[in-house]
């Protein structure tokens, strides 16, 4: 019997091959509009948002480091800061440590400043430990119940790249490339205030 011969119940084999053709096209497009719309997340391989396009402010918090001080996002205007949102239990969060440390240890000195937001349910016992073996140099903070600032992020790790003036740069979610952040730290930190 030659498959490509319709019957009563079932389409052509050719028609099938052409519809799932078509179906995915249409993925594919819708798929792509709405990663190009996606203003927020930074696109692979893209620069900073121009000045001019940084039109959202990231929210002041403030919140206790895990050796009891306070670390206030507004303390730090006039520096280019990373806030990550991270978990001892995410691997992608775990892998882009050793990378943050290196940029720190490189940029200190300058107007930099990297703050750890660890979003693990079990706060400083499970963090703590996981902080002394990766010998993290950068503040890691600890939310609060009051911190509502991480109900919005989605998937961990996910990071906001703030300029001096606080203005949201750049937002990376997923494992942040190590070249890429040191370049747009780097132009960032080159912006004239």
């Amino acid at each position: 019997m030659n498959e490509n011969v319709a019957t009563p119940t079932q389409p052509s084999r050719a028609y099938r091959i052409e519809t799932a053709i078509k179906i995915a096209c249409v993925a594919l497009a819708i798929g792509g509009t709405i990663w190009a719309l996606l203003p927020a997340r930074a696109h692979p391989g893209s620069s900073v948002r121009s000045v001019s396009a940084r039109t959202h402010t990231m929210p002041d918090f403030s919140l206790a480091t895990l050796d009891g001080h306070k670390w206030k996002l507004s303390e730090h205007r006039g520096d280019v800061v990373l806030v990550n949102f991270w978990a001892t239990w995410c691997p992608p969060c775990r892998a882009e440590i050793p990378s943050f440390m290196k940029l720190s240890r490189q940029l200190a000195g300058q107007p930099f400043a990297i703050a750890g937001i660890a979003m693990d349910d079990g706060g400083a016992t499970d963090v703590a430990p996981f902080v002394r073996n990766e010998h993290m140099n950068y503040p890691v903070l600890l939310p609060d119940s009051s911190f509502s600032l991480g109900d919005g992020i989605d998937s961990l790790p996910t990071s906001f790249l703030v300029d001096k003036q606080g203005r949201i740069a750049k937002v990376y979610v997923g494992e942040v490339d190590p070249d890429a952040l040191s370049e747009d730290v780097h132009s960032l930190l080159n912006e004239k205030l």
